[in-house]
């Protein structure tokens, strides 16, 4: 979670105050967000995401909501915030009446069959060794690989992700291209880093390439990552 500025850390907000409404959650949090690096996208999409703000933070009080936010532009992170963070965040700043701890049990859910426990502990196990399969490398390219990260605000697992769509991709070939530009990497080595074959990494190099100079969105995220590798 975000560390808060000190003067922030006590709790000041009652848990009776008013909650937010629907419309200034999506104002709060368009303000919140046109601070950090915009991207396109279809009004459907748009929707469907300003929806789950409105969902993760309905219920919250109205001056909360306003603290968090705040807190959160106060702080030096460069990624763009997720509703769960500002969910948490604005949490800490609600005042909880003092009461005895809830001591109820729960006796009416029903086992679950140990064949079935199982078949789910091997399917987490599987997604996690496939999400961490790829650790972010030490040197240049890692250094591009993190600032790529930050500015674009997907995880680190998005990079090595065979996926040709969305977010992920633009900024697996915004890194890919900057790799390319600043370090004296050879493809193969490229390949290596990125989790795939270096003729792969030739032609996600000539696409990004080419939306430089025709999608000025692209051009835009390229010029912050590379602004923060050299600042």
């Amino acid at each position: 979670m975000t560390d808060l500025p000190s003067q922030w850390v006590t709790p000041s907000v009652p848990a009776t105050a008013a909650t937010a409404s629907p419309e200034w959650i999506t104002a709060r949090v368009e303000t919140l967000l046109a601070h950090f690096f915009q991207f396109d996208e279809p009004t459907e999409v748009y929707r469907m995401r300003m929806a789950d703000w409105r969902e993760t933070l309905g219920d919250l009080p109205q001056d909360a909501i306003e603290l968090a936010t705040r807190a959160r532009l106060m702080s030096d992170s460069r990624v763009r915030p997720i509703p769960g963070e500002i969910r948490a965040l604005a949490k800490s700043f609600i005042l909880r009446p003092a009461g005895p701890p809830d001591l109820r049990v729960v006796d009416d859910i029903p086992a679950l069959d140990p064949a079935r426990a199982a078949e789910i502990a091997a399917e987490v196990k599987g997604a996690a060794s496939r999400m961490f399969r790829t650790p972010v490398p030490l040197g240049p390219i890692g250094v591009i690989i993190t600032a790529t990260v930050e500015v674009t605000g997907i995880v680190s697992a998005d990079m090595y992700t065979h996926r040709r769509l969305g977010v992920p991709y633009r900024a697996r070939l915004a890194a890919m291209y900057l790799t390319r530009m600043h370090t004296a990497a050879s493809y193969p080595e490229m390949g290596k880093a990125f989790d795939r074959d270096h003729t792969s990494v030739m032609a996600g190099v000539k696409k990004a390439a080419g939306l430089i100079d025709t999608d000025p969105t692209f051009a835009e995220m390229v010029a912050e990552i590379e602004w923060r590798l050299t600042s």
